[in-house]
């Protein structure tokens, strides 16, 4: 059986996504906040990599339009600069390679931002993935669905 590449964190000292919001259909959201939440009680570090698969989950109906938001939070007094892509596996092929499956990205120079993406019409149907991955230090547009 096929699984996910791996995704983790790479250092808590500099960023973190500290908001990921997507309503769906009949009310049904994603709204993972972190802002403020630490792993442990050591101050400045952030909110280490989080799989929320099996916790929060959001109905999209195809051919609809939706938008999410992303926020990056930069720790520590660093200036690197944060950015963030966002993919869903549509076809439920248990990847991310697709052209379609990356549905947007968040500039280096922007701590915050929304991606307006539509659903598309033909391909997979029933439960599949959304995968979140920021980078401080290197442009958006390099950043990977398995990156660190």
């Amino acid at each position: 059986m096929s699984t996910y590449c791996a995704s983790s964190s790479g250092t808590e000292d500099f960023t973190r996504i500290s908001l990921v919001q997507l309503t769906g259909d009949g009310n049904t959201q994603i709204n993972n906040n972190t802002v403020e939440v630490e792993d442990d009680d050591t101050s400045g570090k952030a909110d280490q990599y989080q799989d929320y698969t099996l916790s929060q989950q959001v109905t999209l109906t195809p051919g609809q339009t939706y938008t999410i938001t992303i926020h990056n939070e930069l720790v520590s007094n660093g200036h690197l600069p944060i950015g963030a892509k966002v993919y869903i596996d549509w076809n439920g092929d248990v990847d991310f390679d697709d052209t379609s499956e990356e549905i947007g990205t968040i500039d280096e120079n922007t701590l915050e931002g929304s991606i307006t993406f539509t659903v598309p019409v033909t391909g997979f149907s029933g439960q599949t993935r959304l995968r979140v991955v920021s980078q401080a230090g290197v442009s958006a547009f390099d950043i990977g669905p398995c990156d660190v």
